[in-house]
Protein backbone atom coordinates (compact mmCIF):
# COMPACT_ATOMS: atom_id res chain seq x y z
CA UNK A 1 0.00 0.00 0.00
CA UNK A 2 1.08 3.80 -0.59
CA UNK A 3 2.28 5.27 2.75
CA UNK A 4 -0.67 7.92 3.27
CA UNK A 5 1.19 10.86 2.64
CA UNK A 6 1.00 9.85 -0.98
CA UNK A 7 -2.68 8.45 -1.00
CA UNK A 8 -4.08 11.92 -1.54
CA UNK A 9 -5.66 11.55 -5.44
CA UNK A 10 -4.50 15.44 -6.39
CA UNK A 11 -1.11 13.65 -6.40
CA UNK A 12 -1.53 12.02 -9.88
CA UNK A 13 -0.66 8.30 -8.67
CA UNK A 14 -2.06 5.37 -9.78
CA UNK A 15 -1.41 2.61 -7.80
CA UNK A 16 -1.99 -0.62 -9.40
CA UNK A 17 -3.20 -3.35 -6.80
CA UNK A 18 -1.83 -6.77 -7.69
CA UNK A 19 -0.78 -9.72 -6.15
CA UNK A 20 1.66 -10.36 -8.03
CA UNK A 21 4.97 -8.96 -8.47
CA UNK A 22 4.93 -7.92 -12.37
CA UNK A 23 3.56 -3.94 -10.93
CA UNK A 24 6.24 -2.54 -13.42
CA UNK A 25 4.66 -4.59 -16.49
CA UNK A 26 0.57 -2.85 -15.20
CA UNK A 27 2.50 0.62 -14.98
CA UNK A 28 3.49 0.22 -18.28
CA UNK A 29 -0.08 -1.14 -19.61
CA UNK A 30 -1.70 1.47 -17.70
CA UNK A 31 0.79 4.16 -19.57
CA UNK A 32 -0.47 2.34 -23.08
CA UNK A 33 -4.34 2.56 -22.27
CA UNK A 34 -6.63 5.08 -22.71
CA UNK A 35 -6.99 5.64 -18.73
CA UNK A 36 -10.36 5.75 -18.84
CA UNK A 37 -12.66 4.67 -15.48
CA UNK A 38 -11.52 1.88 -13.55
CA UNK A 39 -8.27 1.74 -16.08
CA UNK A 40 -6.35 1.07 -13.55
CA UNK A 41 -8.15 -2.64 -12.87
CA UNK A 42 -6.09 -5.28 -13.86
CA UNK A 43 -9.19 -7.02 -15.34
CA UNK A 44 -9.44 -3.80 -17.83
CA UNK A 45 -5.13 -3.96 -18.02
CA UNK A 46 -5.13 -7.45 -19.20
CA UNK A 47 -7.33 -6.82 -21.98
CA UNK A 48 -4.85 -4.13 -23.40
CA UNK A 49 -2.91 -5.02 -26.50
CA UNK A 50 0.95 -4.34 -25.55
CA UNK A 51 3.15 -3.24 -27.66
CA UNK A 52 5.57 -3.28 -25.53
CA UNK A 53 8.80 -6.02 -26.07
CA UNK A 54 9.64 -7.28 -22.83
CA UNK A 55 12.62 -10.02 -24.10
CA UNK A 56 15.36 -10.15 -20.84
CA UNK A 57 13.13 -8.56 -18.64
CA UNK A 58 12.41 -9.85 -15.21
CA UNK A 59 9.96 -9.43 -12.31
CA UNK A 60 9.92 -8.57 -10.30
CA UNK A 61 11.81 -5.53 -12.23
CA UNK A 62 14.93 -3.97 -10.63
CA UNK A 63 16.58 -0.91 -12.38
CA UNK A 64 19.19 -2.79 -14.31
CA UNK A 65 16.28 -4.40 -16.36
CA UNK A 66 14.31 -1.20 -16.48
CA UNK A 67 17.49 -0.27 -18.63
CA UNK A 68 16.89 -3.28 -20.57
CA UNK A 69 13.47 -2.13 -21.04
CA UNK A 70 14.52 1.11 -22.80
CA UNK A 71 16.65 -0.32 -24.86
CA UNK A 72 13.89 -3.09 -26.67
CA UNK A 73 11.58 -0.36 -26.19
CA UNK A 74 13.34 3.25 -27.35
CA UNK A 75 11.73 5.06 -24.63
CA UNK A 76 12.51 6.56 -21.88
CA UNK A 77 11.68 5.33 -17.85
CA UNK A 78 12.19 8.08 -14.94
CA UNK A 79 11.96 6.15 -11.71
CA UNK A 80 11.20 8.47 -8.64
CA UNK A 81 11.39 7.75 -4.85
CA UNK A 82 9.88 8.92 -1.96
CA UNK A 83 11.75 9.67 0.95
CA UNK A 84 9.00 11.26 3.64
CA UNK A 85 7.86 13.95 2.14
CA UNK A 86 10.68 15.20 -0.75
CA UNK A 87 10.23 13.02 -4.30
CA UNK A 88 13.65 12.54 -5.65
CA UNK A 89 14.98 10.77 -8.68
CA UNK A 90 15.91 7.29 -8.37
CA UNK A 91 16.96 6.78 -11.98
CA UNK A 92 16.81 9.20 -14.80
CA UNK A 93 15.77 7.04 -18.33
CA UNK A 94 17.96 7.02 -21.61
CA UNK A 95 17.79 10.73 -22.38
CA UNK A 96 18.10 9.27 -26.33
CA UNK A 97 14.53 8.06 -26.10
CA UNK A 98 12.75 11.00 -24.37
CA UNK A 99 11.41 12.24 -28.10
CA UNK A 100 9.37 8.79 -28.30
CA UNK A 101 7.97 8.64 -25.06
CA UNK A 102 8.68 9.70 -21.34
CA UNK A 103 7.25 7.27 -18.70
CA UNK A 104 7.38 8.14 -14.73
CA UNK A 105 6.74 5.62 -11.98
CA UNK A 106 7.81 5.92 -8.35
CA UNK A 107 9.07 3.05 -6.28
CA UNK A 108 7.99 2.53 -3.07
CA UNK A 109 10.12 -0.05 -0.76
CA UNK A 110 9.44 -0.96 2.23
CA UNK A 111 11.50 -3.78 4.54
CA UNK A 112 10.20 -6.79 2.36
CA UNK A 113 8.71 -5.96 -0.94
CA UNK A 114 9.12 -2.70 -3.84
CA UNK A 115 6.14 -1.68 -5.68
CA UNK A 116 6.44 0.68 -8.85
CA UNK A 117 3.39 3.14 -8.95
CA UNK A 118 2.15 5.10 -12.15
CA UNK A 119 2.89 8.89 -12.14
CA UNK A 120 0.27 10.23 -14.37
CA UNK A 121 1.20 13.97 -13.73
CA UNK A 122 4.69 14.36 -12.50
CA UNK A 123 4.17 18.14 -11.87
CA UNK A 124 1.17 17.13 -9.00
CA UNK A 125 3.25 15.00 -7.01
CA UNK A 126 6.21 17.34 -7.25
CA UNK A 127 4.02 20.44 -6.58
CA UNK A 128 2.64 19.31 -3.11
CA UNK A 129 6.40 18.38 -1.90
CA UNK A 130 7.66 21.44 -2.44
CA UNK A 131 8.55 24.65 -0.02
CA UNK A 132 6.30 27.04 0.37
CA UNK A 133 8.71 29.54 -0.67
CA UNK A 134 8.72 28.55 -4.07
CA UNK A 135 4.92 27.97 -4.40
CA UNK A 136 4.78 30.67 -7.00
CA UNK A 137 7.88 29.70 -9.46
CA UNK A 138 8.12 28.05 -12.66
CA UNK A 139 10.90 25.84 -13.11
CA UNK A 140 11.44 22.29 -14.74
CA UNK A 141 11.83 19.20 -12.21
CA UNK A 142 12.30 16.54 -14.70
CA UNK A 143 16.62 16.49 -15.56
CA UNK A 144 15.95 14.35 -18.45
CA UNK A 145 13.95 17.05 -20.27
CA UNK A 146 16.34 19.94 -19.01
CA UNK A 147 19.25 18.01 -19.73
CA UNK A 148 18.25 18.42 -23.80
CA UNK A 149 17.53 22.33 -23.18
CA UNK A 150 20.99 23.84 -23.17
CA UNK A 151 19.86 26.45 -25.86
CA UNK A 152 18.93 30.17 -24.91
CA UNK A 153 15.19 29.79 -25.65
CA UNK A 154 14.79 26.79 -23.04
CA UNK A 155 16.78 29.15 -20.49
CA UNK A 156 14.42 31.71 -20.38
CA UNK A 157 11.49 29.48 -19.36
Amino acid sequence: PLPPELQNSKLGLINIKNEDEQCFKYCLLYHQSEKGRNGDRLSVLKKIEDKYQWDGVCFPTALNDIETFESNNKVTVNIWQADGKQINPLRLGNIAFVKNDNINLLLIKDEEKSHYVYIKKLESLLNTTTHSHFKNRRYWANDSVSACCNHRRCQNI
